[in-house]
């Protein structure tokens, strides 16, 4: 038997949103200003997690960083995630990024 094979992807439904670093910064700034006191307060200065509107969680290390850094957790652990990444919910609920050029690529837009 052949060690290579070709598969065909099946044609399924994903649902994904393009990652927008200026409309994620504002938001996480609120969120940052919003829940400060409390930060402190629990012991976690130096991170949070906030859940984007049911939108997977993204995680800011360091207040420093907060403008900066973007991460996405996914089943094989935490991915940065770029401006105009692509923002992935797979068939089993999970979350990942996908750049641009490859989601492009992959997807077609379903109406």
């Amino acid at each position: 038997m052949e060690l290579w094979q070709n598969f065909r992807k099946k044609p399924i439904v994903i649902r994904a949103f393009k990652f927008d670093m200026e409309e994620a910064r504002k938001i996480a700034l609120d969120y940052f200003k919003h829940h400060f006191s409390k930060m402190f307060e629990d012991g976690k200065s130096n991170e949070f997690i906030f859940d984007l509107n049911g939108c997977p969680l993204i995680t800011w290390f360091n207040g420093f960083k907060i403008m900066r850094h973007f991460e996405i957790e996914t089943l094989e652990g935490n991915h940065h995630v770029s401006d105009g990444d692509w923002i992935i919910r797979g068939i089993a609920g999970e979350f990942y990024p996908c750049k641009a050029e490859i989601f492009e690529k992959t997807y077609e837009k379903v109406l």
